[in-house]
Protein backbone atom coordinates (compact mmCIF):
# COMPACT_ATOMS: atom_id res chain seq x y z
CA UNK A 1 0.00 0.00 0.00
CA UNK A 2 1.27 3.60 -0.90
CA UNK A 3 0.90 7.09 0.94
CA UNK A 4 1.27 10.35 -0.74
CA UNK A 5 1.35 13.99 0.52
CA UNK A 6 1.42 16.67 -2.49
CA UNK A 7 1.39 20.33 -2.39
CA UNK A 8 -2.17 21.53 -3.29
CA UNK A 9 -1.20 23.05 -6.64
CA UNK A 10 -3.58 23.09 -9.30
CA UNK A 11 -2.17 20.25 -11.11
CA UNK A 12 -2.23 18.37 -7.78
CA UNK A 13 -5.08 18.57 -7.20
CA UNK A 14 -5.88 16.93 -10.59
CA UNK A 15 -3.15 13.76 -8.94
CA UNK A 16 -5.07 14.13 -6.13
CA UNK A 17 -8.50 12.66 -7.52
CA UNK A 18 -6.82 9.80 -9.00
CA UNK A 19 -4.45 8.93 -6.15
CA UNK A 20 -7.40 9.20 -3.66
CA UNK A 21 -9.67 6.85 -5.70
CA UNK A 22 -7.19 4.45 -5.98
CA UNK A 23 -6.06 4.42 -2.27
CA UNK A 24 -6.10 1.40 -0.50
CA UNK A 25 -5.63 3.05 2.81
CA UNK A 26 -9.50 5.08 2.76
CA UNK A 27 -12.51 3.84 3.45
CA UNK A 28 -14.38 4.92 0.52
CA UNK A 29 -18.26 3.62 2.00
CA UNK A 30 -19.80 3.50 5.08
CA UNK A 31 -20.26 -0.32 6.08
CA UNK A 32 -23.63 -1.89 6.41
CA UNK A 33 -24.64 -0.89 9.44
CA UNK A 34 -24.11 2.97 9.13
CA UNK A 35 -26.49 4.79 6.44
CA UNK A 36 -25.79 4.34 3.21
CA UNK A 37 -26.41 7.44 1.66
CA UNK A 38 -25.21 10.91 3.09
CA UNK A 39 -29.29 11.58 3.15
CA UNK A 40 -30.11 8.86 5.08
CA UNK A 41 -27.67 10.44 7.86
CA UNK A 42 -28.75 13.82 7.94
CA UNK A 43 -32.55 12.77 8.69
CA UNK A 44 -31.70 10.65 11.35
CA UNK A 45 -33.67 11.49 14.66
CA UNK A 46 -31.39 11.51 17.73
CA UNK A 47 -32.50 11.97 21.52
CA UNK A 48 -30.94 15.53 22.36
CA UNK A 49 -30.45 13.51 25.77
CA UNK A 50 -28.53 10.67 24.91
CA UNK A 51 -26.23 13.26 22.72
CA UNK A 52 -25.92 15.29 25.69
CA UNK A 53 -24.62 12.70 27.61
CA UNK A 54 -22.51 11.25 25.06
CA UNK A 55 -20.63 14.58 24.55
CA UNK A 56 -19.83 14.80 28.25
CA UNK A 57 -18.38 11.48 28.13
CA UNK A 58 -16.43 11.75 24.84
CA UNK A 59 -14.74 14.79 26.59
CA UNK A 60 -13.89 16.76 23.42
CA UNK A 61 -12.05 20.22 22.80
CA UNK A 62 -14.53 23.00 22.11
CA UNK A 63 -14.87 23.83 18.71
CA UNK A 64 -12.17 27.28 17.82
CA UNK A 65 -14.60 30.25 16.97
CA UNK A 66 -12.43 31.34 13.40
CA UNK A 67 -12.48 34.43 11.97
CA UNK A 68 -10.28 34.09 9.58
CA UNK A 69 -7.48 35.16 8.29
CA UNK A 70 -9.06 33.51 4.41
CA UNK A 71 -6.23 32.64 2.08
CA UNK A 72 -7.19 35.33 -0.76
CA UNK A 73 -7.99 32.32 -3.52
CA UNK A 74 -10.52 30.09 -3.03
CA UNK A 75 -8.33 27.26 -4.68
CA UNK A 76 -6.41 27.72 -2.01
CA UNK A 77 -8.45 27.51 1.03
CA UNK A 78 -10.56 25.01 2.56
CA UNK A 79 -14.09 24.90 1.14
CA UNK A 80 -16.59 27.76 1.83
CA UNK A 81 -18.72 24.81 4.07
CA UNK A 82 -20.10 25.64 7.56
CA UNK A 83 -20.57 22.86 9.90
CA UNK A 84 -21.72 21.97 13.21
CA UNK A 85 -19.42 20.90 16.49
CA UNK A 86 -19.40 17.51 17.27
CA UNK A 87 -18.75 18.34 20.74
CA UNK A 88 -19.56 21.92 22.26
CA UNK A 89 -18.86 25.13 20.96
CA UNK A 90 -19.76 27.28 17.73
CA UNK A 91 -20.06 26.27 14.49
CA UNK A 92 -17.10 26.08 12.28
CA UNK A 93 -16.21 27.47 8.33
CA UNK A 94 -14.27 25.50 7.09
CA UNK A 95 -12.71 28.57 4.64
CA UNK A 96 -11.79 30.60 7.85
CA UNK A 97 -9.26 27.69 9.20
CA UNK A 98 -5.85 29.84 9.97
CA UNK A 99 -4.49 32.27 12.51
CA UNK A 100 -2.26 29.31 13.18
CA UNK A 101 -1.22 26.26 11.20
CA UNK A 102 -3.70 23.53 11.11
CA UNK A 103 -4.04 19.96 10.47
CA UNK A 104 -7.98 18.75 8.81
CA UNK A 105 -8.34 15.56 9.19
CA UNK A 106 -11.72 13.64 8.07
CA UNK A 107 -12.34 10.92 9.91
CA UNK A 108 -15.55 8.35 10.62
CA UNK A 109 -16.64 6.25 13.32
CA UNK A 110 -16.80 3.58 10.47
CA UNK A 111 -13.68 3.48 9.15
CA UNK A 112 -11.49 1.19 10.38
CA UNK A 113 -7.80 3.08 9.07
CA UNK A 114 -9.78 6.02 10.93
CA UNK A 115 -9.52 3.83 14.25
CA UNK A 116 -5.81 3.25 13.43
CA UNK A 117 -4.83 6.59 12.33
CA UNK A 118 -6.41 8.61 15.67
CA UNK A 119 -3.50 7.74 18.38
CA UNK A 120 -1.34 9.31 16.48
CA UNK A 121 -3.38 12.67 15.67
CA UNK A 122 -4.36 12.95 19.54
CA UNK A 123 -0.70 12.55 20.21
CA UNK A 124 0.59 15.51 17.87
CA UNK A 125 -2.55 17.32 19.00
CA UNK A 126 -1.15 17.05 22.47
CA UNK A 127 2.73 17.60 21.65
CA UNK A 128 1.51 21.03 19.60
CA UNK A 129 0.24 22.92 22.63
CA UNK A 130 -1.80 25.28 20.44
CA UNK A 131 1.36 25.84 18.16
CA UNK A 132 -0.76 23.76 15.51
CA UNK A 133 -4.49 23.63 15.52
CA UNK A 134 -6.06 20.29 14.71
CA UNK A 135 -9.45 19.75 13.52
CA UNK A 136 -11.64 16.38 12.88
CA UNK A 137 -14.77 16.41 10.57
CA UNK A 138 -16.86 13.37 11.08
CA UNK A 139 -17.89 11.76 7.82
CA UNK A 140 -21.23 10.94 7.67
CA UNK A 141 -21.96 9.97 10.95
CA UNK A 142 -24.46 10.49 13.60
CA UNK A 143 -23.88 12.58 16.08
CA UNK A 144 -24.38 9.56 18.83
CA UNK A 145 -22.03 7.09 16.12
CA UNK A 146 -19.42 10.26 15.93
CA UNK A 147 -19.22 10.87 19.43
CA UNK A 148 -19.42 7.21 20.50
CA UNK A 149 -16.57 6.45 18.24
CA UNK A 150 -14.65 9.94 19.82
CA UNK A 151 -14.90 8.30 23.17
CA UNK A 152 -13.75 4.52 21.86
CA UNK A 153 -10.84 5.88 19.98
CA UNK A 154 -9.37 8.29 22.91
CA UNK A 155 -9.31 11.22 20.98
CA UNK A 156 -10.35 15.39 22.56
CA UNK A 157 -9.44 17.44 19.66
CA UNK A 158 -12.37 19.38 18.31
CA UNK A 159 -14.39 17.71 15.51
CA UNK A 160 -17.18 19.04 13.24
CA UNK A 161 -19.88 17.02 11.64
CA UNK A 162 -20.37 16.45 7.99
CA UNK A 163 -23.72 15.03 7.91
CA UNK A 164 -23.97 14.79 4.18
CA UNK A 165 -20.80 14.41 3.00
CA UNK A 166 -20.37 17.56 1.46
CA UNK A 167 -16.27 17.83 2.30
CA UNK A 168 -16.26 14.77 -0.05
CA UNK A 169 -16.57 17.04 -3.63
CA UNK A 170 -15.14 19.86 -2.29
CA UNK A 171 -11.85 18.38 -1.19
CA UNK A 172 -11.88 15.99 -4.05
CA UNK A 173 -11.27 12.53 -1.58
CA UNK A 174 -12.98 9.19 -1.92
CA UNK A 175 -13.37 8.11 1.66
CA UNK A 176 -11.39 8.82 4.96
CA UNK A 177 -9.16 9.36 6.46
CA UNK A 178 -7.97 12.56 4.76
CA UNK A 179 -5.96 15.10 6.05
CA UNK A 180 -5.32 18.53 4.55
CA UNK A 181 -2.13 20.89 5.71
CA UNK A 182 -3.30 24.65 6.04
CA UNK A 183 -0.78 27.40 7.00
CA UNK A 184 -1.08 30.28 9.17
CA UNK A 185 -2.46 32.49 6.16
CA UNK A 186 -5.53 29.81 5.00
CA UNK A 187 -3.62 28.05 2.63
CA UNK A 188 -4.09 24.81 1.66
CA UNK A 189 -0.32 23.92 1.54
CA UNK A 190 -0.55 19.87 1.00
CA UNK A 191 -2.74 17.33 1.25
CA UNK A 192 -2.40 13.71 2.30
CA UNK A 193 -4.50 10.44 1.35
CA UNK A 194 -4.99 7.85 3.73
CA UNK A 195 -4.18 6.54 6.90
CA UNK A 196 -0.94 8.16 8.89
CA UNK A 197 1.09 5.21 10.08
CA UNK A 198 2.91 6.91 13.23
CA UNK A 199 3.80 9.93 15.23
CA UNK A 200 7.12 10.53 13.25
CA UNK A 201 5.73 10.41 10.27
CA UNK A 202 3.08 13.22 11.03
CA UNK A 203 5.32 15.05 12.64
CA UNK A 204 7.67 15.08 9.54
CA UNK A 205 5.38 16.11 7.81
CA UNK A 206 4.15 18.75 9.52
CA UNK A 207 7.99 20.13 9.69
CA UNK A 208 7.97 19.96 5.90
CA UNK A 209 4.45 22.15 5.09
CA UNK A 210 3.52 23.78 7.88
CA UNK A 211 7.26 24.57 9.08
CA UNK A 212 6.63 23.69 12.84
CA UNK A 213 8.88 21.56 14.66
CA UNK A 214 7.29 19.20 17.94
Amino acid sequence: MTRRTDPLTRRAVAALVATAAAALTGCTAAPAQAPARASDVSVVEEDPAEIAGLRAAAGLADCPDLLGPRASSTEDRLPDLTLACLGDGPEVNLADVGGVPYIVNVWAGWCGPCRDEMPVLQEVYELAEGRVGVLGVDFQDTAVGGLSAAADFGITFPSVQDLDGATRPALRFAGPPFTAFVAADGRVVATHVGQLASTDELQDLIAQHLGVQL
